[in-house]
């Protein structure tokens, strides 16, 4: 088995690994729970809901969002790696979207630093949880 081969699998295997993880995004919005919060009160619903009071099963849904979605980052940038280099796609498309990926986490790190990364619980009730 020569290199291509190996190059091949693995990206077919990256790009469905990818392909999962964006099905179960659409299932695990059945696993968010309820939102609860002042804005639900105002619709006539309970103030208490699994994000609002954020909820043990809201935690492990955070948790579990939050790590896919790294992964996804991840398997992102190792299958667009192996095609470019299966393409042998020309290396000023490579050097392109490293520079792009480079000023994308450049501006990750700024924003987090200057504390303008604000989660989904602080956006909508203008608090932080306490972490339970």
């Amino acid at each position: 088995m020569n290199a291509s081969f190996h190059a091949k699998n693995w990206h077919s295997i990256f790009g469905y690994s990818l392909l999962a993880l964006g099905c179960l995004q659409i299932f695990g919005a059945q696993l968010r729970g309820t939102k609860g919060g002042p804005t639900d009160v105002a619709k006539g619903l309970p103030l208490q809901g699994d994000h609002y009071s954020m909820t043990r099963r809201r935690r492990i849904f955070e948790w579990l969002h939050k790590r896919m979605g790294y992964a996804a980052l991840v398997l992102t940038l190792l299958t667009t790696a192996l095609g470019l280099i299966l393409a042998d796609a020309p290396r000023w498309m490579a050097l392109v979207i490293s520079l792009w990926w480079l000023l994308l986490i450049l501006l990750f790190a700024v924003l987090q630093k200057r504390g303008r990364a604000v989660d989904t619980y602080t956006a909508i009730w203008g608090k932080p949880y306490a972490v339970l």
